[in-house]
């Protein structure tokens, strides 16, 4: 493969037999947006899945449940996520045929794909993903963490990958508190989405709401965001 920079934006060229495609892989145009409180954690992501500028889907479903305790969003290559997520169910059904009565936490499946990352980094093949994994840990608490195509990972109380490290952090760190509720927290999030909206060119105002807490684990149907153009 080749790597070139365009103006200001990093793309990745490969060739795959005679067919040439281009994949833009610098975060702006992947985003997520995590939070979590102290027994409920929540994730939002965008829709949209874009060949170099033109956004040709926009029914992609970017979080992923790993098991009954946790769940996965990434932004990046989309292949590259299918690939991840076949090995998350290898080892969720290695784990079925332990049969004693134990499935991995957050912690544990957030350890394991951050060293998988790492590896196929030193091989040369990365997988070109961020990745956050979040849900609640066998104590009942919420829990975040933050994995990337070099390895490279952190915990947090919030997260958020490509553009929105730059413009949703900020955001983040000035209204987040430890005792947010969910309610709250959604709209902390769509302000954030909102913000990298009108930023981002080749993204979409349709998002999607994954929350894990008490009651379990739960994907929401995907919503559009209001947004207000009069202002332009």
């Amino acid at each position: 493969y080749q790597r070139r920079v365009h103006g200001k934006q990093w793309y990745q060229r490969r060739v795959h037999g005679k067919q040439w495609y281009q994949r833009r892989v610098h975060g702006k145009q992947w985003y997520q947006r995590r939070v979590h409180g102290k027994q409920w954690y929540q994730r939002r992501v965008h829709g949209a899945a874009s060949f170099g500028k033109m956004a040709r889907y926009y029914n992609v479903e970017r979080i992923k449940q790993v098991n009954d305790s946790t769940l996965i969003a990434a932004g990046g290559e989309v292949s590259d996520l299918d690939a991840i997520m076949d090995m998350c169910e290898q080892q969720r059904v290695s784990d079925l045929c332990a049969d004693d009565g134990v499935t991995r936490s957050p912690t544990e499946v957030h350890s394991w794909l951050t060293r998988i990352m790492k590896y196929n980094r030193d091989q040369t093949n990365p997988l070109w993903n961020s990745i956050l994994v979040g849900g609640l840990n066998r104590k009942g608490e919420g829990y975040l963490g933050y994995t990337d195509l070099y390895g490279s990972t952190y915990t947090d109380n919030y997260a958020a990958t490509g553009f929105g490290q730059h413009l949703a952090i900020p955001i983040l760190r000035d209204k987040w508190h430890e005792n947010i509720t969910v309610v709250e927290a959604k709209a902390l999030v769509s302000d954030c989405m909102k913000v990298l909206f009108y930023r981002d060119c080749c993204t979409i105002n349709r998002i999607q709401f994954g929350i894990a807490d008490k009651n379990g684990l739960r994907l929401e149907e995907p919503v559009k965001l209001d947004t207000n153009w009069r202002f332009t």
